[in-house]
C-alpha cells in the first residue's frame, strides 16, 4: 500500500518582489516533485500589474492570495478591517525605508498587529482545508502568530532569509527613535522562531548568525543552500539582439516615481555589452550596497585587459524609499566614477589610482546602508553630515566676533587670489561602464 503524501501548507507574508519569492517558487516546485503536496499562501498586490500579481508570479502551482490592494486604496493601509476573504492589511517591512507603503515591523504597535494576526489566521484556516501535515513559513513574521492561534497542533518549519535578521542587529545596537516598538517586535522574533521545530538558513555563517541573535541552539537549525536546476543547459543567444529587446526596444528600467520604460538605451549604448557583462541580480534596496559594487567595478574596470560592463537586474514597479534611492544611485555613480578615472589615467606599468570619497578611504561596512563606511568608523552611527559655513556662524557669534567677509585677508585687505592648478590634458572618453535593466522576469 502507498503511503498517503504529506500535506504542506506553506505561507509567505510578503507580494513578489525579491530573493525570497524566488526561493518560494523553487521549494514548491522541488517539493512537489518528491511527493509533498504544497498548498501556497502568499500575498499579493493587483495594483502593480503582474509583477506583483502572486498568480502570475507563482503560476501553475495550488496557491491562496492574500491580496493587500483592498487595504492600500482604504484611508489607512495599516488598520484596513474590510473584511473580504483572503485579503489584510498591508505588511509591514524589515527595512525603513521613507515613504514606503509598507512601514518597518518595529514601528507597529500591538492593535495594528492585531489586525494583521487575524487576518491571517483567517487566511490559514481557508488554505488549511481538510487538514495538513505541516507549516512551512518564509521569514518571522505576523503569519507564525496566526498560525500558532489557529494550527497549534501542526509542526513549523522556519525558513529565515537574512533580513529579519538584519532589524533585529539594528535593534541591538540601537534602533532608530521611530522605531517605538523594537523591543518588543526583537522579542516576538525571538518567540516565533523557538516555536519552529527546526529553522532552515542558506549557508552555515547565516546558521551561526542566526542561532546567536535568535537566542537558540545550533541544533535546531539545518543548512540547505538555495538550490539550482541541474536540467539546465546554457544555450545560444545573439547577444545584440536579446540586449537590444531588454534595454531598446522594451525596456523595464524605470525612474523613480516613473512607470517601467522609462530607463531605455540606445542601439549605440549597446557596444559596451560587446565584451565581458558582468550580472549582478536582486532587489534595489540599499542593504544591497550596489553603490559598492559599482565602486569596486570601477576600480577594477582599470586593470581589465578587455572591455567589460556591468548590467544590474531587480527591483520592482512601486518600489520607494530606500528603493528609489537605489534606483538614483547607480545611475549617478557611473559618470562620477568614469570621470574620475579619466582625471587619473594609468601610467604605463603602473597600478590604478585607489578611489578615495570625500578624500576618506572606505571599506565594506557591516551595517544595513550602502556599505560604504569610512574606515576606522569601527561600524559606530554615521555623524549627521554638518554645514560647516553655519558652524562657523555660530561659533563666532557665541563669541561676539564677527566673521569675516568672503574675500578678504582678516585686516581689511583683499586676499590674494591664487593660480589655477596646473592640469593634465584630459584623456578620450571611454564606453559607458554601466548599463541598468529592471526587470526580475
Amino acid at each position: 500500500m502507498e503511503a498517503a503524501a504529506i500535506r504542506m501548507l506553506m505561507g509567505v507574508y510578503f507580494y513578489p518582489r525579491g530573493g525570497s519569492a524566488h526561493a518560494t517558487r523553487a521549494l514548491v516546485r522541488e517539493l512537489d516533485n518528491h511527493g509533498i503536496e504544497v498548498t501556497l499562501l502568499a500575498g499579493s498586490r493587483s495594483d502593480l500589474g503582474e509583477a506583483a500579481l502572486a498568480s502570475s508570479f507563482y503560476e501553475g502551482l495550488d496557491l491562496r492570495a492574500v491580496d493587500f490592494t483592498p487595504a492600500l486604496r482604504s484611508p489607512d493601509p495599516l488598520l484596513y478591517t474590510g473584511g473580504a476573504p483572503l485579503t489584510a492589511p498591508m505588511h509591514g517591512s524589515y527595512e525603513d525605508r521613507p515613504g514606503a507603503v509598507d512601514p518597518v515591523l518595529a514601528s507597529l504597535d500591538d492593535d495594528e498587529l492585531e489586525l494583521q494576526v487575524a487576518a491571517w489566521a483567517a487566511a490559514l484556516e481557508t488554505a488549511a482545508g481538510d487538514g495538513i501535515d505541516l507549516l512551512y513559513l518564509h521569514h518571522l513574521t505576523p503569519l507564525n502568530e496566526a498560525a500558532a492561534r489557529v494550527l497549534p497542533q501542526v509542526p513549523v518549519i522556519g525558513h529565515v532569509h537574512g533580513t529579519e535578521l538584519l532589524m533585529l542587529e539594528e535593534i541591538e545596537q540601537g534602533p532608530p527613535a521611530a522605531w517605538e516598538y523594537a523591543q518588543e517586535w526583537a522579542a516576538r522574533l525571538r518567540r516565533w522562531a523557538a516555536q519552529c521545530r527546526r529553522i532552515i538558513v542558506n549557508d552555515r555563517g547565516g546558521l551561526t548568525r542566526a542561532a546567536a541573535l535568535l537566542g537558540l541552539e545550533e541544533e535546531g537549525f539545518a543548512c540547505i543552500p538555495n538550490g539550482f536546476d541541474v536540467t539546465f543547459v546554457p544555450g545560444e543567444v545573439d547577444r545584440r539582439a536579446h540586449w537590444h529587446r531588454h534595454l531598446v526596444e522594451r525596456p523595464r528600467g524605470w525612474l523613480p516615481g516613473d512607470a517601467p520604460g522609462s530607463v531605455a538605451y540606445r542601439d549605440q549604448d549597446l557596444e559596451a555589452l560587446d565584451g565581458t557583462v558582468l550580472l549582478a541580480v536582486g532587489r534595489f534596496t540599499e542593504v544591497k550596497r550596489l553603490p559598492l559594487l559599482i565602486e569596486a567595478f570601477a576600480e577594477a574596470q582599470t586593470a581589465f585587459d578587455e572591455r567589460a560592463a556591468l548590467v544590474l537586474i531587480g527591483g520592482y514597479p512601486g518600489a520607494s524609499g530606500g528603493d528609489d534611492r537605489a534606483h538614483r544611485r547607480p545611475r549617478r555613480l557611473p559618470r562620477r566614477l568614469a570621470r574620475a578615472r579619466r582625471a587619473a589615467p594609468v601610467p604605463p606599468g603602473g597600478r590604478p589610482p585607489r578611489p578615495r570619497l570625500g578624500a576618506r578611504a572606505v571599506r565594506p561596512g557591516p551595517g544595513r546602508g550602502d556599505g560604504l563606511r569610512p574606515a576606522g568608523d569601527r561600524g559606530q552611527p554615521r555623524r549627521p553630515r554638518l554645514d560647516r559655513r553655519r558652524s562657523r556662524d555660530r561659533l563666532a557669534g557665541r563669541a561676539g566676533r564677527s566673521r569675516r567677509p568672503r574675500g578678504s585677508d582678516g585686516r581689511g585687505g583683499q586676499r590674494r587670489s591664487r593660480p589655477p592648478p596646473s592640469r593634465a590634458p584630459r584623456p578620450r572618453r571611454g564606453p559607458r561602464p554601466l548599463l541598468l535593466v529592471a526587470d526580475w522576469e
